[in-house]
């Protein structure tokens, strides 16, 4: 399984952390506040599958 591409939703993010009026091309996240991304992946995921993410500043 491989990871594609991440779209970190920047737009639909910067809503509910109310990051809108940052001028960055990096998405800015709250801490401890939930954010969405989308992952393509060049197979569809599975149960069996074991998914990382790890993130770093």
């Amino acid at each position: 399984l491989q990871v594609l591409h991440v779209d970190f939703l920047k737009q639909e993010n910067a809503v509910s952390h109310h990051t809108r009026e940052f001028q960055t091309s990096s998405p800015v996240f709250r801490q401890g506040q939930v954010f969405h991304l989308r992952l393509a992946l060049n197979h569809p995921l599975q149960s069996y599958h074991e998914l990382k993410l790890q993130f770093s500043k």
